[in-house]
Formats: C-alpha cells, structure tokens, sequence
C-alpha cells in the first residue's frame, strides 16, 4: 500500500474510495490487460503536455465542492478509438489542490506530472472520477523504452508469453509528483507477498520474464485489440472527448462514482510530525475528512 508524504509542508486529505487499482494490488496483467481493452473507449500512448485544476461548484444542498486535475496528453499512437481533438485528449480526474496550502488525494487515482509517457486505457472521461479502467490499472508507465505499472512494477513477458509484474522500482518519476504547488512524495509500505530484491527493489516472487520494452508493449496491445474487435466494432467507436478545466462541473459524492462508505471508517492512518499538524489531522478528522478546512485548527473558515 502507499500514502503520501510532503517535502513542504501542506495538509494532505486522503480520500479512501475504493476504486480498482490501489498501490500494491493490481492484479497481474496476463489476463487483465483483455479485459482493459476490451472495456476502454480508447487506448493511447503519450506524454503529458499541460496540467491545469478546477473546483466543482455547489448548486444543491447535497452537492460538494472539491477539487478536479485536468491532464492533457499529446498522442503519440492510438491504439484503440480516437480522440475528438485529434492529436490530444485532456482527461479529468477527481482530486487535486484546493488553495495554495491543501491538497485532496484520492486513494487509487494516479498522479501526473508533465512529461510523464504512459499507455491509457481511458473510460468515463468527463462521467467517471477516474477516467481510466480499473483506475490506476489503466496506465502504464513508459519509463525510458521500458513499461511498468503506474506504481513502478516491471512489466514482464514471461516464458508463456503473457505480461506478469517483476520488481517494483522506486524513484522519482514514480514517487515524486507535484500537485500545484506543492511537491509529494509516495510512501511505500511492501506488501506481504512481496520480497526484497538484493538491490533494495521489492519483487512478487515467482515472476520472471523480459522486461518489456514501449514498442514490445503496445505491439502486444495493438494484437490484442485485433484479436478481440473486428474492423466494424473498431470504426464504430464514437470519438473520446476531452475535458475542459473551464467547464462547470458539479459533484454529489457516491451519484459520481463513489462508494457511501463512512470516510472516517475508510481513512489512512497519517502520522503528524509535530503538534501544529496533529491539531489539523484531529480536525480533518471531526470534519469527516472534508478537506476544506482552515489551516490552522479553530481559524475561521475559508
């Protein structure tokens, strides 16, 4: 599992939904990667060009105001589907910065970074809190000419011929993202079925294959998505529409795409590092884990 840290100092809320996809519990990709194409409306290879955010507004008494990340890819290859711009798509994602000195993170949804490449496999954009399939299972991390999963998982071809996970890498362009203003930093706790690699990697034991290389990976991609749609299916694939960070949008918890689970119950321990923090965590906490909250505890509201 994961968490986030900060190198400045800034109140991060983490919002435990449940999507598919955490950090650490991705199912292997030999028979996930058929049901991630067959389930996007479109699967692209690009690096990320622009990162802007937008808040939601409050028309009803049931409605929230919280923050969105708009990321805007310019495509290098289309794999599935189309883009309505033609050579880019902007996707939203629920989360974001809210002011200069609060971040919300949704557990399970990615974080971006200009100049990150990856492989997605976009659904829902516009319509779901995480336009991805399976959230975070949906983007490959085209590091150098080598894959790996969002949270820094080798991607392998194994001796069968089917992609499995190897070692995790940590590093910057893994664990480190700037949100705003401010830089995070992912920490990571191993999971019990993985092991420590003498290089101070961790791996799943058992998995050994070819690390894939980007032209490897989405030559596998491309194959699958013959395989599995004809000619017709593929043409008729309604183009994906990008998202606007100026557009309206409003948000009414668990109608949008999250599960009404308590937020208190689902919450992630966060260790405060000094008396200052812990009085903002305490708060966070009586306030049911909305982030909207003064900076400084019993401060007027913002």
């Amino acid at each position: 599992m994961s968490t986030f840290g900060t190198l400045t100092r800034v109140l991060v809320a983490i919002l435990a939904v449940g999507f598919h996809g955490e950090a650490g519990s991705h199912d292997e990709p030999t028979g996930a990667l058929d049901a991630l194409a067959d389930q996007a409306d479109l699967i692209v290879r690009g690096r990320v060009a622009r990162i802007e955010y937008g808040m939601s507004v409050k028309t009803a008494a049931d409605e929230m105001q919280v923050p969105f990340t708009y990321v805007t890819y310019a495509i290098d290859e289309v794999l599935k589907g189309s883009a309505a711009d033609g050579q880019s798509v902007t996707l939203r994602f629920l989360g974001g910065p809210i002011g200069n000195e609060r971040i919300m993170v949704v557990q399970g949804v990615p974080l971006f970074d200009v100049g990150d490449e990856d492989v997605l496999f976009v659904r829902g954009n516009g319509s779901h809190a995480c336009p991805l399939v399976r959230c975070g299972d949906g983007r490959f991390r085209a590091i150098g000419d080598q894959m790996y999963s969002d949270d820094g998982f080798e991607v392998l071809l194994n001796p069968a011929g089917q992609p499995v996970y190897g070692r995790r890498h940590r590093n910057a362009t893994v664990d480190e993202h700037r949100v705003g203003a401010q830089q995070l930093r992912r920490l990571v706790k191993d999971e019990p079925d993985s092991v420590e690699a003498a290089d101070g990697e961790t791996e799943r034991p058992g998995n050994r294959g070819e690390h894939m290389s980007k032209g490897r990976f989405t030559g596998f991609v491309s194959d699958r998505v013959k395989r599995r749609h004809s000619p017709e299916q593929l043409k008729s694939l309604p183009a994906v529409a990008s998202a606007r960070a100026q557009e309206r949008v409003t948000f009414r918890g668990p109608k949008a795409g999250l599960p009404g689970r308590d937020p208190v119950a689902v919450a992630p321990r966060i260790e405060p590092r000094d008396a200052a923090e812990r009085a903002e965590l305490e708060a966070l906490a009586r306030n049911r884990w909305n982030p909207v909250l003064p900076r400084q505890a019993g401060g007027p509201e913002t």
